[in-house]
Parts: structure tokens; sequence; C-alpha cells
């Protein structure tokens, strides 16, 4: 799991996150998209839906992950067949998802395990 540290009042935008969700590990987190505000909470998650900009701000010092639609889909097929058959590759090829990188107020530290 990747996971993005982002210090208190830190703020980062991300473009065309659209099917992607946000998953609050710890603290507290404030997310604006639509026009619409959504306080996220630890253990919780929030799909993001945002054709434009969408903001999370840190109410709290936070780590949070953002999953694509893809890796969702992924952990959605090992959860009903299994992590072998899951992980077998598809029959179609596909380009993988990627979320563009996002544009940081204040500096974010991303931790790899």
């Amino acid at each position: 799991m990747k996971t993005t540290l982002l210090q208190c009042e830190g703020l980062i935008a991300l473009e065309c996150a659209a099917g992607s969700e946000l998953i609050c590990i710890s603290g507290l987190l404030w997310v604006t998209q639509d026009q619409s505000d959504l306080i996220v909470h630890p253990g919780e998650r929030c799909r993001l839906h945002g054709g434009g900009k969408t903001l999370i701000q840190a109410m709290r010092t936070s780590h949070f992950e953002i999953v694509t639609a893809q890796r969702w889909w992924q952990r959605m097929a090992t959860a009903i067949v299994g992590p072998a058959a899951a992980s077998k590759p598809a029959t179609t090829a596909t380009a993988p998802r990627t979320l563009p990188a996002a544009v940081c107020c204040q500096a974010t530290t991303t931790v790899g395990s």
C-alpha cells in the first residue's frame, strides 16, 4: 500500500480523479469536489467523482491512500475469485490507469510499503 502524508493544513489539488477512491488511514481530511464538501475520518472511504479539481486538505496531520478505479476492481476481483485467479493476465490488454500528478501547496511525503 502506498500512502501519502499530508501535514496539518496541507492542501493537495487533484485533476481528473473521477472514479478513484480516497481512503483516510489517520488524521482528518476535508475533501471538496463539485462544489460540495465532505469530512473524511480515519477508516472512512470517499469516492472521488469530480470532473474538475478535487481538493484535499488535512485538518490534522493525516495519512491517506488514493486508489484508482482499476486497482479498486482488482481488489474486488481478489475478494470474489481469490488472489491467484485475480492476478492472472486478462486476454485483452488495456493501458494502466494512473492519476495525474498532484499539485501540492505544502510538502507531502509518500511512504511505500
